[in-house]
């Protein structure tokens, strides 16, 4: 990828999906982890960074946001806008929101805050709502926008999972 900010993101949801996929840490394959409940869709593709753990123990998360649904499984190149900054079942659980890189009508789109209003507010309704039906709390505590920040949130993601696999 030509910089920091930009990665290579796993699909597991598909755009405008109630299915909850998940990757099974010792196959290596998606399974179906819950259906999510009520009206809920996710607004956009959703994957994870690979090699990355945040605070919940699993990889980084991401919501690829594109016109298009994409396959669970597919590698897709993402530009990473911001990072919203969660706490679910007292664990941090950091959500990255990207596009995807190699989408031209995208190309001016650089912070979360290039995003539409409609749309950047959709996302931030989906992770505060997505569970509440399961009676599980999510707590949003803020957005990063800034690269540097978000930079370091990505490497320290990348060195924790280097840690838990005995590397430095």
């Amino acid at each position: 990828m030509s910089s920091s900010n930009e990665l290579i993101a796993i699909v597991e949801i598909s755009k405008n999906s109630r299915l909850k996929y998940e990757i099974n840490k010792d196959t290596g394959r998606l399974y179906l982890d819950r259906i999510v409940s009520g009206a809920c869709v996710y607004p956009h593709n959703y994957g994870y960074i690979e090699e990355t753990l945040d605070g919940d123990g699993d990889a980084l998360d991401v919501m690829v946001v594109s016109q298009e649904a994409l396959h669970p499984g597919v590698e897709v190149p993402v530009r990473i806008l911001g990072a919203l900054r969660m706490i679910d079942g007292g664990e941090r659980d950091t959500k990255l929101i990207g596009v995807i890189s190699v989408d031209a009508r995208y190309n001016s789109l650089k912070t979360f805050k290039d995003l539409p209003t409609g749309m950047a507010n959709e996302i931030v309704d989906f992770f505060n709502n997505y569970k509440k039906l399961d009676n599980k709390e999510v707590v949003t505590n803020g957005f990063v926008e800034d690269l540097v920040e978000i930079s370091k949130i990505i490497q320290d993601a990348k060195k924790l999972y280097l840690e838990s696999c005995g590397k430095k």
